[in-house]
């Protein structure tokens, strides 16, 4: 029994068993959403929507909270750092493999054309808020700060890809912002006082 439950208790192994349900739901949603006459892109926004509040409040938990005891057990600033960009890569990943997998249904069963335009600036949003709150997390923002902080870009971001159209520039400088803030939190990481 002890077996089972520490196989279940695998980060892999939640993210695989979630990932499969999502792909059931989706397909679900997918049927649904036409049903109703919704707007094709709406579950995309629901899926990197939650994954970025999601990413961005886990790094900034995971600094602020958790650093302090995992490197009191014995675990490396840089093994710290390189565990969350590997677990972060894998959460973009999956999503956006959701994400393709989403448009793929949508295309089978449904035959509409796909709106693309926003496809590529949300996992990049999500890349640079996740970032963001690890930062914020290393420089110990009171809590009530960060929160504050993440409502107003996640009200920006929401405004942006409701209102505005995305241009291919605009890609390209949240991708150079969410580079950037990779190097500056691993500088910090490296040599904050904790």
């Amino acid at each position: 029994m002890n077996k089972i439950k520490t196989f279940f208790d695998r980060y892999v192994v939640i993210l695989v068993l979630y990932f499969l349900l999502a792909l059931v739901l989706i397909l679900f949603s997918v049927l649904f959403l036409d049903d109703i006459k919704a707007p094709s892109n709406m579950l995309i926004y629901n899926i990197f929507g939650t994954l970025a509040l999601l990413g961005y409040w886990q790094s900034y938990q995971l600094t602020s909270k958790k650093l302090r005891w995992s490197l009191a057990i014995g675990k490396t600033r840089r093994q710290i750092y390189n565990r969350y960009l590997k677990r972060l890569a894998l959460s973009l990943g999956l999503s956006s493999l959701l994400v393709v997998y989403y448009i793929f249904v949508f295309k089978w069963y449904v035959n509409r054309s796909f709106d693309y335009s926003n496809i590529i600036f949300l996992p990049i949003v999500t890349l640079f808020l996740s970032l963001l709150g690890f930062l914020e997390g290393l420089l110990r923002l009171n809590s009530k700060v960060a929160l504050l902080v993440l409502i107003l870009l996640f009200g920006g971001v929401i405004a942006i890809v409701l209102l505005l159209p995305i241009p291919y520039y605009g890609n390209l400088v949240v991708l150079a912002g969410a580079g950037l803030l990779v190097f500056v939190n691993r500088f910090v990481m490296l040599r904050i006082k904790v």
